[in-house]
């Protein structure tokens, strides 16, 4: 707990450069009422990183404002004043375990913990100066260590750990709150164009009437799931983890609507999308809703073949044993399928190698070419193509807000105002 000893400084307070660039400062604190000695506080000592005389002196002014505040409030750290700023990254990580909603969550933050640790570990606590986490952000950027955006990451945990500190009473304020670490412009998403998604959604369609129709259960059981999936990508716009945590329950045929509810991601765990408002409701385009209605049935007796019953929380897009489909899993067999049906391609070699159990198997790295998460950015290009207005396609993908759909996907907004702005001028012209 912090200890609270409030004291009265008497006068501005002495401060004297010993070498260029490093200051000693104290304040005076009057009389002591029992000795009648004149007191001063402790001597702290600065050191500089401005190279001129006046940036030095800004920073020992500001040095001096935080002691005169910490004395004037009797705020002095005792349990973590010897802690460095990595131990005290690594218990906040540790206590917030089971706190996030998700495992993956909390591992996330481990792997910013981590690069916290990596510039500012050795630092004491106590001793953070925002001149330390500016020069740390510099040094990072001349060496190529971070891009921009993990920059940004790192620095809103580091405001997050720091704020908490203050919170504690640990620090008297967060070295972190007069710097600015702004989110890069999102880059421009890749996305089909019309005519490439109508070649995608043939190819689904005539793949899956194939195997609809083939009268094979076990086959077409095992090889359906990930076209339906993929299929259902196209169409709804999506996330992969949304469309493997979607199970029957929330699928309403006659309406021909889907609810978001669920999702299914790496770390394997059935649980709430990634905010609130993606938990949503979508219409489904009539082909999708006519390969659902087939699906369901064949899935049926495709779960009594595999000693299986099929219920409402059976997932649409089930793996080999009806349950959830692994994320990897998905992501492997899409980019096989992608290269198979030309929408991608391998540009190394496969290379041979054994697994654990001893089986023969083949790596394949240097995949170019269609992604998931495209179909996703393709749904919100085509829709904003169409002139759909910004909270419907909002609505559509799950964004939290409209603003986050217009700074993602600026440069379709920009190509429609372009295109509005030459319609205009030949109204006004003719």
């Amino acid at each position: 707990m912090a200890k609270r000893n409030m004291v009265k400084i008497t006068g501005k307070g002495s401060a004297s450069e010993v070498k260029p660039g490093v200051y000693k400062y104290y304040y005076s604190l009057g009389k002591d009422p029992e000795t009648g000695k004149y007191r001063k506080s402790p001597k702290r000592t600065l050191h500089c990183v401005s190279k001129n005389k006046r940036g030095r002196e800004a920073e020992l002014r500001k040095a001096m404002e935080v002691y005169r505040e910490e004395l004037e409030t009797g705020i002095t750290p005792e349990k973590y004043t010897n802690d460095t700023v990595g131990e005290y990254a690594d218990l906040f990580h540790e206590l917030r375990k089971g706190a996030l909603g998700s495992e993956l969550s909390w591992k996330r933050e481990a792997l910013d913990v981590e690069h916290i640790k990596e510039l500012f570990g050795p630092v004491k606590l106590s001793e953070l100066r925002p001149h330390h986490v500016k020069r740390a952000y510099a040094d990072a950027r001349e060496k190529g260590r971070y891009s921009e955006n993990e920059l940004h990451k790192i620095h809103a945990k580091l405001s997050q750990i720091m704020k908490e500190a203050v919170d504690e009473g640990f620090l008297l304020k967060n070295p972190c709150s007069s710097i600015k670490v702004p989110r890069p412009a999102p880059r421009e998403r890749s996305a089909l164009s019309i005519q490439e998604a109508s070649r995608l959604q043939s190819t689904l369609l005539e793949q899956i009437e194939e195997l609809l129709s083939s009268g094979d259960v076990i086959r077409s059981g095992q090889a359906l799931p990930h076209l339906i999936g993929t299929l259902t990508l196209l169409d709804t716009g999506m996330r992969r983890g949304e469309m493997l945590g979607l199970d029957w329950e929330h699928v309403d045929l006659e309406s021909g609507v889907v609810f978001v509810e669920l999702q299914f991601a790496n770390d394997k765990k059935l649980r709430a999308p990634k905010s609130p408002k993606s938990k949503r409701y979508l219409k489904v385009g009539g082909s999708l809703l006519s390969v659902l209605n087939e699906w369901k049935d064949l899935q049926g007796r495709y779960f009594s073949a595999i000693l299986k019953s099929q219920s409402a929380n059976s997932p649409v897009v089930n793996n080999d044993w009806g349950g959830n489909m692994d994320p990897n899993n998905y992501s492997r067999w899409f980019r096989d399928w992608c290269v198979k049906n030309e929408f991608g391609e391998r540009t190394d070699e496969p290379k041979e190698f054994r697994d654990a159990n001893g089986q023969k198997r083949w790596s394949k790295t240097g995949y170019v070419g269609l992604t998931p998460h495209m179909l996703r950015h393709t749904q919100a290009t085509l829709l904003i193509g169409a002139n759909t207005d910004i909270k419907t396609v909002q609505s559509r993908l799950g964004h939290s807000s409209a603003n986050l759909t217009m700074d993602i996907y600026a440069h379709a907004i920009a190509e429609k105002d372009a295109l509005a702005a030459e319609t205009i001028e030949s109204l006004l012209t003719k």
